[in-house]
């Protein structure tokens, strides 16, 4: 009966074993990934990066436009139309009373002489925004770049977790055995082989564990990257030397003064304290008189005129009377009145042709327009305002980037300063705990110790190892991130 404990263990273990064994064999054909491939992957699919590009876009596009300003507009147009019931004819003015169909052609162009500075100004004002925008997506990237790294160094954490576990469960099984024997020949208790079959299954249980939180630190390295959790992947272990992370002889003044230089979101605020300085500019210049260049071309056409004229020949002038009314005399008779047309000799017939009429019908106008700002209803001292309140929220927002960069570096200098010294400490209490657990465990072979002594120190060894992976990732990342802050590349 007291076998069976010892036989459920015994499969437990064995089934343990197959699946960790199936698992590493189902990796060989995973996805391989680094950090970079990572990022990459991360930077590709994530839907903020996406929305900052677009921004970036729309930027670029606004810039083409402030600069197109600067040349003259064109534009052509038509039109056709029926008209019925008098009307007058577009091409000779005369008032007619028939149906007529007309159509023109129309072109205009219009040229800026003179805004007030407002077209320079808008041109650099896009430019800085443009800039600001590429600052604003590399911000993004960055912070994406740094928050894959954790979820990556969090997958290698509990890789070595799991390593860690692994590696007691063996020596702990090992020490079963070596119990097992010597419980055989009498000379350890009973006891002693039940202890470590339950310390078995404790360390059954850890082993567990660990495979569930690196399962979940994949997961969320995956949903980080924004890729499938179906999708196998295998994270490559850099070599990360330790040696090369010892915090260099930096002040926290020194790292800020290289962030101040070097980060984005920085250099993003300036910029928009440079726009808003142009934007006050370009409010300011409506106060100027404008001076435009307009040209406008115009043509058109009747069917009315096309109909066949009378030519006459002037030269020779011909005297008609045409009655044009009547009126009662004495005898209350009507008299006819006679008014003398005098118009040349009718000498032929034309039609009126469309193309001549597009011809004789063309026009065209050159003209300079100025416009004085007289009052214009407050709009442009209102303006004024708004610009100089933008430029004080903007360089109010430099000051606060400023200082969040500025705490977030004193944060991260003695974070590094800390978890370096925690990282030592714990390399140190694993060096001495090992020594104890190798003395102690050639004691307890020898039946020198008991089973309590060797299982504290063994527990004691494996939280310290367990406590310097951890403490040994988070020095590493605290270092990455003084990195970061100055625009180091980010690489192990």
């Amino acid at each position: 009966m007291t076998c069976k404990p010892y036989r459920f263990y015994i499969s437990l273990f064995s089934f343990l074993t197959f699946i960790i064994s199936y698992s590493v064999t189902a990796q060989i054909v995973s996805r391989q990934l680094s950090l970079q491939e990572c990022i990459s992957i991360a930077l590709e699919n994530n839907l903020t990066v996406k929305r900052s590009t677009l921004n970036t876009k729309l930027s670029k596009i606004s810039l083409l436009e402030s600069q197109a300003s600067r040349l003259p507009s064109l534009n052509f147009g038509t039109n056709y139309g029926n008209n019925w019931g008098r009307s007058i004819d577009p091409t000779t003015n005369s008032f007619i009373a028939q149906q007529i169909k007309t159509s023109g052609l129309s072109g205009n162009s219009n040229l800026n002489l003179f805004a007030g500075g407002q077209i320079h100004f808008s041109i650099k004002q896009s430019q800085l925004n443009l800039f600001a925008a590429q600052y604003d997506l590399e911000r993004t990237n960055d912070n994406i770049a740094m928050n894959i790294a954790n979820f990556y160094l969090n997958v290698i954490l509990n890789q070595e977790l799991l390593e860690n576990a692994l590696l007691q469960l063996t020596s702990t099984q090992q020490q079963l055995n070596r119990t097992q024997r010597l419980v055989a020949v009498g000379s350890l208790p009973r006891t002693s082989e039940l202890a470590l079959i339950s310390q078995l299954a404790g360390d059954q249980v850890t082993l567990v564990n660990a495979e569930n939180n690196l399962a979940l630190a994949i997961l969320n390295l995956k949903q980080a990257m924004l890729i499938p959790a179906s999708e196998d992947i295998e994270i490559v272990i850099p070599d990360i030397d330790l040696d090369q992370l010892i915090v260099k002889n930096q002040t926290i003044q020194e790292i800020y003064d290289i962030a101040v230089g070097e980060r984005p979101e920085i250099k993003s605020a300036y910029m928009r304290v440079e726009s808003a300085n142009l934007g006050l500019k370009i409010s300011k210049g409506a106060y100027y008189p404008s001076l435009q260049l307009n040209a406008n071309v115009f043509t058109n056409y009747s069917d009315f005129a096309d109909q066949e004229r009378i030519l006459y020949d002037n030269t020779t002038p011909v005297i008609q009377e045409v009655p044009i009314g009547y009126y009662i005399d004495d005898s209350m008779l009507e008299v006819p009145v006679y008014s003398r047309i005098t118009s040349g000799t009718i000498i032929g017939t034309e039609s009126f042709s469309r193309s001549k009429q597009w011809k004789e019908n063309f026009s065209q106008v050159l003209s300079f327009n100025i416009s004085i700002p007289i009052f214009n209803n407050l709009r442009t001292s209102s303006n004024i305002q708004r610009a100089k309140i933008q430029m004080q929220q903007s360089e109010i927002e430099v000051k606060e980037q400023k200082n969040q960069l500025r705490q977030a570096i004193e944060l991260a200098f003695n974070d590094t300063q800390s978890s370096q010294k925690s990282f030592l400490a714990s390399k140190k209490q694993v060096e001495a705990l090992e020594e104890t657990l190798r003395i102690i465990e050639s004691q307890y072979n020898l039946g020198a110790a008991n089973y309590t002594e060797y299982q504290i120190a063994s527990n004691n060894l494996f939280a310290a190892k367990s406590d310097l992976a951890r403490s040994k990732f988070n020095y590493i990342f605290r270092q990455k991130i003084l990195d970061f802050y100055q625009n180091r590349p980010l690489t192990f």
